[in-house]
C-alpha cells in the first residue's frame, strides 16, 4: 500500500512540475472574485482549448492539493479544494454555452468526490469535517443549473441557420444543399418547444417533472427516426448537433452529490461508533433540510453496502447500487474509521 501511494506520489509530482507555469495562472484565476466566459454565439468561437485546458488543469489542481493533505497539510490543501468547488460555482453561474457549463459541473464534481473520499481516511483531522461543512452552504440553482446556457445555445442554434441561409451559394455546395433541405418555420418551432421544455425540466427537480424528464433523452433521440430525411433534414441536422440534453442529467446529479457531499461532513462530525448511521442521519441538520431531487424525499443510507445514495436519473430506488451507470443511483461512500 505504501509502495503504491509512493509511485502515484512521484507521478503526480513529476507532472505537476511539467506543467507548473499553467498551473501557477490557474491557481490565480481559482482565487479571482470573477469569472468571464468568452464563448460566444458563433459556432467557430467556442474556446475549445480554453475549455480542455480548464478541464485538464483542474484534475491536476485536486490531485497536487489531495497530495498536500494526505501529506499532513490538511487545512491547506482543504482550504484549496473548498476553494476550487467556489470557483466552479461562479463558472456555471456566468456560462454562456453549454460546453463551458458541462465542463464546469464535471470539474466540481471531481471537486466533491476527492473532498468526500480525503474525509474517510483516519488521518483526516476533526476540525477538517467542520471546514467544509461550514463552507458548503445549500446549493442554490444558480450555481448548478443550465439556464443561460440553454439560452444561448437556443440563440446560437439560430446564428447557425442564419450563417448558412445568407451566405453566398457559390462558395459552397454545402450551403446551397443546406438551404435546400431547410424548413425554417418548421425548425424553429420545433426548436422553442425543445428549449421552453429544456429550461422547465432544468429548472424543476426530476421527480416533479417525471415523463417529462424520462423523454428527455428519447425525444431527442427520436429527432432522426426511421426516415428522417424525408421531412427537413437540414432542420434535424442541427437540432441534434446542438439540442444536447445531457446537461440537465448533470445538473441534477452535481446537486444530488454536493447535497451528499456535505450531509457526510456533519454525519462525521456528529460519528459515534455506539449508534447506528441510520438513526444519526435522522438528526442531522442537513439530512432533515436536503432532499434528492430524483426523490423528492431524504437521501437513503445502504447499511449493507455503507453508501449514501439518490435515486439517479431512472428515478428507481436500487438500493444504492455501485453499478457505474449515468441512470443508476448516484452514491458516496461513507468509510468509518476506528478513530472517527
Amino acid at each position: 500500500m505504501e509502495q503504491n501511494y509512493s509511485i502515484k506520489k512521484k507521478s503526480i509530482q513529476k507532472i505537476i512540475s511539467k506543467l507548473d507555469t499553467p498551473l501557477i495562472r490557474y491557481q490565480k484565476m481559482v482565487s479571482s472574485s470573477s469569472y468571464i466566459d468568452f464563448s460566444t454565439l458563433r459556432k467557430d468561437i467556442i474556446p475549445w482549448n480554453h475549455s480542455w485546458l480548464l478541464r485538464t488543469i483542474s484534475k491536476i489542481y485536486i490531485s497536487k492539493y489531495m497530495l498536500d493533505c494526505l501529506e499532513g497539510n490538511w487545512n491547506r490543501g482543504m482550504t484549496a479544494l473548498l476553494k476550487h468547488l467556489s470557483f466552479y460555482k461562479k463558472v456555471i453561474k456566468r456560462s454562456r454555452s453549454l460546453f463551458i457549463n458541462n465542463m464546469a459541473k464535471d470539474s466540481m464534481q471531481f471537486t466533491l468526490r476527492a473532498i468526500a473520499d480525503l474525509m474517510s481516511y483516519s488521518e483526516c483531522p476533526k476540525e477538517i469535517f467542520k471546514q467544509v461543512y461550514d463552507n458548503m452552504p445549500n446549493l442554490q440553482y444558480e450555481h448548478y443549473g443550465s439556464k443561460n446556457a440553454i439560452i444561448a445555445n437556443h440563440l446560437s442554434i439560430i446564428n447557425y441557420m442564419q450563417k448558412y441561409i445568407k451566405e453566398d451559394i457559390n462558395n459552397n455546395i454545402s450551403y446551397f444543399l443546406y438551404r435546400l433541405f431547410l424548413q425554417k418555420n418548421r425548425t424553429m418551432k420545433y426548436l422553442n418547444k425543445q428549449t421552453i421544455e429544456r429550461l422547465e425540466i432544468d429548472k424543476q427537480h426530476p421527480y416533479l417533472s417525471q415523463n417529462k424528464w424520462k423523454k428527455l433523452y428519447e425525444d431527442y433521440r427520436n429527432i432522426k427516426g426511421y426516415l428522417w430525411w424525408v421531412f427537413n433534414p437540414s432542420g434535424k441536422i442541427v437540432l441534434t448537433a446542438k439540442g444536447y440534453p445531457f446537461s440537465s442529467y448533470r445538473t441534477y446529479r452535481l446537486k444530488a452529490l454536493y447535497d451528499m457531499t456535505k450531509i457526510s461532513a456533519e454525519l462525521r462530525l456528529n460519528y459515534n461508533n455506539n449508534k447506528p448511521v441510520s438513526t444519526i442521519l435522522k438528526n442531522l441538520k442537513s439530512y432533515k433540510a436536503l432532499t434528492d431531487p430524483y426523490s423528492g424525499k431524504a437521501y437513503k443510507f445502504n447499511t449493507k453496502n455503507k453508501v449514501l445514495y439518490s435515486f439517479g436519473p431512472d428515478l428507481v430506488d436500487n438500493n444504492g447500487s455501485r453499478r457505474l451507470e449515468w441512470s443508476k443511483d448516484i452514491f458516496l461512500p461513507l468509510v468509518f474509521r476506528n478513530n472517527e
